[in-house]
């Protein structure tokens, strides 16, 4: 090879190089919301609330579950420290919760279907408002049940699974 074929040759290593570098860079970047906050490298950017309403969706069953579906949310419970009357507690408390969640659920919907039919602009603030109010009267009620041992046990483990989660910025507050 010549002395310019070298150069060209090496000319377009470099530019495919950078060019396929920053295909992968926006590539990456388009995946990521920038309306999100990643828990693993900002679990103080998610609200004790969100926390605690991810955490009661993901681990609380309706009271007709199956023997596996309880299963998981026992040896989820165990996992925590729990001992038998709080898991019992948390377990009563979290379905109490699932049970009204739906049903808070099915109300949106059909408000949102009734705007839409509407041709009108759905507005979720007072469902946010409410949504709030069923998770802190959740978090209230395991406060007034759970052992001052176990409830501390379940706040420190929901406080340490926000570095999993990921939740949309208007979500975190």
């Amino acid at each position: 090879m010549t002395k310019y074929q070298l150069r060209a040759l090496r000319f377009i290593v470099i530019f495919l190089s950078s060019v396929c570098g920053l295909n992968a860079q926006e590539h990456a970047h388009s995946m990521a919301s920038p309306n999100m906050i990643d828990g693993s490298t900002n679990p103080a950017g998610i609200s004790d609330k969100a926390a605690h309403r991810l955490f009661y969706l993901a681990v609380g069953i309706l009271a007709d579950a199956t023997a596996d579906e309880k299963g998981r949310q026992d040896a989820h419970l165990k996992k925590i420290g729990l001992s038998s009357d709080d898991r019992k507690a948390v377990a009563s408390a979290l379905a109490d919760f699932k049970n009204k969640y739906e049903s808070f659920m099915s109300r949106w919907n059909e408000a949102a279907e009734a705007a839409l039919a509407k041709n009108q602009r759905f507005d979720p603030t007072p469902f946010l408002k409410q949504r709030d109010v069923l998770v802190l009267s959740t978090r209230n009620a395991l406060s007034s049940t759970l052992t001052p041992e176990g409830l501390t046990l379940l706040l420190q483990h929901i406080s340490a699974e926000k570095s999993k989660m990921r939740v949309d910025a208007q979500e975190a507050q």
